[in-house]
């Protein structure tokens, strides 16, 4: 017969089958109820299964203008959320009206925008050199109803970025620049390589409804 396996100090080694572990999570999704609860005693903590949102499907915006000042909110939508609206077709968690104003676009990852300071206007459309410095992707949607963009063309990760920053700026730089700055401005020769927005600073046209791409990577207004 096979003897038990023995450490240095010749007592039998017991194999470890199952192990908890404790992990923080900040707003996990309810997904579903127990089947077994406790009768005597009410944990609410231990009636229903919890899960980790790692990342949110989109944006629904909503906007609207008052005296020349514009308005705008958004609501969230992670994927469970998201199934239920695209697959199951429940519509209801999604108003078409929210704070009385109206819904007016949804906003996802990798979706491209072109962003303007204060007014359309700004936007020279047959400029490719003004269109560049304005083009970014959509990279994250926060929990909060805040999107994060990156510029186009910046393909560098958060360890090499500062890298970069500390060579150009051996005084120091903003900490912004790595996590996201709060505002568009444009500038000719370093557009912000990230951009981290409340609504209110979504000043940009989104792919699909107010410009095109095509496969050269033209942008053509709609």
């Amino acid at each position: 017969p096979k003897s038990k396996r023995k450490d240095s100090t010749d007592k039998p080694k017991v194999p470890i089958k199952k192990v908890r572990i404790e992990q923080k999570v900040k707003d996990p999704i309810r997904l579903k109820e127990q089947s077994h609860k406790a009768e005597n005693i009410r944990r609410e903590h231990k009636e229903f299964y919890y899960v980790q949102n790692d990342s949110n499907y989109e944006l629904v915006v909503y906007e609207s203008e008052n005296k020349g000042k514009m308005k705008r909110k958004s609501l969230p939508i992670n994927l469970m959320e998201a199934g239920e609206i695209y697959v199951r077709k429940n519509t209801e968690l999604v108003p078409t009206i929210l704070n009385k104003m109206p819904k007016v676009y949804h906003l996802r990852k990798h979706k491209m925008v072109l962003f303007y300071e204060e007014s359309l206007e700004e936007i020279s459309w047959e400029n490719p050199r003004d269109l560049n410095k304005r083009l970014y992707r959509v990279s994250e949607i926060s929990g909060d109803g805040r999107a994060k963009f990156k510029y186009h063309l910046e393909a560098r990760n958060d360890d090499q970025l500062k890298t970069d920053l500390k060579e150009a700026y051996p005084e120091g730089y903003e900490k912004t620049l790595v996590t996201g700055k709060s505002k568009f401005i444009w500038q000719a020769k370093n557009p912000f390589p990230k951009l981290h927005l409340s609504p209110i600073n979504f000043n940009f046209l989104l792919e699909g409804i107010h410009f095109t791409m095509t496969n050269l990577g033209e942008i053509k207004k709609i």
